[in-house]
């Protein structure tokens, strides 16, 4: 995890951590917003997947999976900053979303921050299992095809 940056391509074990409910103006635009960010971040265009899942948290901001797409997005165009931040919302939301401890470890690793790090990679082992019941590290560290 040494010199350039990771882009882990986004592995969902659940469509939806958190609901799409009426709590949202317009959860079905969300959704939507959502799925198109997922297919832009596969298909290594960040930019795009940046704005959709910008746009899908304006929506509807209760959705953890939403953030956590936004996290991948950050940490893989090098804001981790940004992304530990998002992956906090994530947790927040839905603390029983493994992956989130996982790539949120990456992050803190990358930063030099070692024991939270390890604190983050421990979290799901113990107390965590993802969304239902499975836990999932980067899926896959090699960048998707350049488009």
């Amino acid at each position: 995890m040494t010199g350039g940056r990771l882009l882990i391509k986004l592995a969902l074990i659940c469509v939806v951590c958190a609901p799409w409910d009426a709590q949202s103006q317009d959860p079905l635009s969300a959704k939507s917003y959502y799925k198109r960010a997922r297919n832009a971040y596969d298909n290594g265009q960040i930019t795009q997947a940046l704005a959709d899942y910008n746009k899908s948290i304006s929506i509807n901001p209760k959705v953890a999976m939403a953030y956590y797409g936004r996290g991948l997005a950050l940490y893989a165009s090098g804001h981790c900053d940004k992304a530990i931040a998002d992956f906090n919302h994530a947790i927040a939301i839905s603390a029983r979303l493994g992956e989130a401890y996982n790539v949120r470890g990456l992050c803190w690793f990358d930063a030099g921050n070692v024991a939270q790090a390890i604190a983050d990679y421990s979290t799901p082992l113990r107390s965590v299992h993802g969304c239902h019941g499975r836990i999932t590290t980067a899926a896959s560290l090699a960048p998707p095809p350049a488009t």
